[in-house]
This record gives structure tokens, sequence and C-alpha cells, in this order.
């Protein structure tokens, strides 16, 4: 299973959780996550708008083909794919380890998606739910985990625009997101929001500077809102581009753009014939945004 579930429970209710004060209630402090990334919880203003690249048969869309291909001339996507390691686990048992994560954020994004207020017991677990990402992913929060920065944070996700500005983005709060969305997988309406951490940014930035610098295009022209997430050094980070690329860090536009990005390279492997499918198990089945997340995450190391 690749814990993609398609939503049966009809259209959004037009309601819109209204904006809540910061309460006590289930609070978590950054002190309970692994010390990996210190991060703040600060959101940078940048209005309720939609930002959300989309990516046709287009300039944007031929450089991303040209991304795919040169990643798969280097080395195949199947075998970058089995080459996933993330605490010494691969692929397919890291997607098994976050089954229940999953699940947990595609209950309490379905209630934020159809307009339902959450009672006492969902906010307490959407803060511990949160806090377990945060443990996961390394990513301790300087301030408290809030059910109100949670319930905002995946309305913006699932709506793919920013609804809330004040809803926080970072290395931590990017994995939020898109675990509480992965469940979009199948529908073609919306975006399950990629993982766009610092290893995933440098990979799609550092490709996309090498493939625009050949043609003589521009980031900004080709992929608004798209850029660096230097929140983390380690590995080959960080690396040197040569075009500008705008600090994405704690940018909706930034997580918006990844995610459209990622999703065009996911239905660019498999619509062409010449790419492999995506390994899982002993099946070969077709690419997911959070296989192509997993190749972009190695690549970015």
């Amino acid at each position: 299973m690749l814990y993609s579930v398609r939503d049966r429970a009809g259209e959004d209710a037009a309601a819109r959780p209204s904006a809540a004060r910061e309460e006590p209630l289930g609070t978590v402090s950054g002190s309970t996550a692994v010390e990996a990334i210190v991060e703040s919880g600060a959101a940078i203003e940048e209005g309720a708008t939609a930002v959300a690249m989309h990516l046709p048969r287009s300039r944007a869309h031929e450089t991303l083909m040209l991304l795919v291909g040169q990643m798969q001339q280097e080395k195949p996507w199947d075998e970058r794919l089995r080459r996933y390691d993330w605490k010494k686990r691969t692929f397919e048992e890291t997607q098994h380890s976050l089954a229940e994560i999953m699940w947990q954020g595609s209950m309490l994004s379905r209630l934020v998606r159809h307009g339902i207020e959450w009672n006492r017991q969902y906010k307490v677990q959407a803060v511990i739910w949160a806090a377990k990402i945060f443990e996961w992913g390394g990513t301790r929060q300087k301030s408290a985990v809030t059910w109100q920065k949670v319930r905002h944070t995946l309305a913006n996700a699932v709506s793919g625009r920013v609804d809330y500005p004040d809803a926080p983005m970072n290395s931590g709060y990017t994995k939020v997101a898109s675990f509480a969305t992965a469940y979009l997988e199948d529908e073609t309406a919306r975006m399950p929001q990629v993982i766009n951490d610092s290893r995933v940014a440098t990979s799609l930035t550092w490709r996309l500077d090498t493939v625009l610098r050949e043609h003589g295009w521009l980031p900004a022209d080709l992929f608004p809102g798209l850029g660096r997430i230097d929140a983390a050094r380690g590995g080959t980070r960080p690396r040197e581009l040569v075009l500008a690329w705008p600090d994405a860090y704690q940018r909706w536009s930034g997580q918006f753009a990844a995610t459209s990005a990622v999703l065009a390279i996911r239905d660019i492997l498999n619509r062409d014939a010449r790419y492999p499918k995506m390994p899982f198990g002993e099946r070969d089945v077709l690419w997911t945004m959070r296989g192509v997340e997993a190749v972009l995450f190695m690549d970015g190391y």
C-alpha cells in the first residue's frame, strides 16, 4: 500500500475555520523533538493570495523534462530510489513506518478541508501528531507547537493557497503539510504537498540552475517562488548556484512552487515510457510525489 487514500466526502464546504487566538491547550515545547535543526516558527507575511505555480506544456515544463532526462542518464530513477536511506530504512520501510502518522494527518486534514471545527480531542491529537513528525524529521521547533498553528498549516496545504498568512512554514512544517495531504495523490484538482526541506530544495535548484543556464533562461521567469532553503548544512550543502534564486525558507510561495515542480516531474516519469516505474517492494508501480521527493532528497545531500 502506498498510503494514497482517495477522498470520497464530496465537495469542499464553503466554511473556513475562523482565526483563533493562541491557547495553551495541547501545546508541545520544542524540547520534545530530537536535536538536529532548531527552527523558528515565525511566518513570513506573503498575503492571502494563490501562489501555486501551474506547469502546462510550457518552457517550465520543458525545463523539467530536461532535468528528468539528465538525472536518468546519470543514474536511472528506479536505481536512485532503491538507494534511499533515512535512519537506516529503505523507502518502502520508511513508508510503512509512517503509515499511522499519514492516516492521522489525513483525518485531521479532511476535517479542515470540509470546514469542520476540531473539538478538544482533535486539538490535542493535532499537537501530538505534529510533534511526532518533528521528532521523526529531526526538526526541533523553537516556539511551542499549538493546534492553531497546525490547523492553519493544514488549511493552506489543502487549499494550495495562503489562506492563513500566519501559518508557519519551515523544514518541520513542510512535513506536516506533506503528511496531511498525501491522500490527495489521486486527485487531479488538488496537490499533495511535497516535503520541501533543504535537501529537496538543493536538488531542485541545483539541477534547474544548470538547465536554465544552458538555455539562457531565468528562475524567476519560469519558476516563481522556487528557491533555496539553507536551514541545514551537511554533505554537499550548500551548493554553489550561478543564477539568482530567492530565499524560499519559511515561505509558502516556495512550498507551493516546489510542490508544483515535483508534481510535474512525477507526471513526466509516469507518462513517458522511456522511464522506469517506481519500485516498491517486489512491485513496480506508478511514481508518486513521495517517491520523487525521496529521489530528490538523496540527490540533494
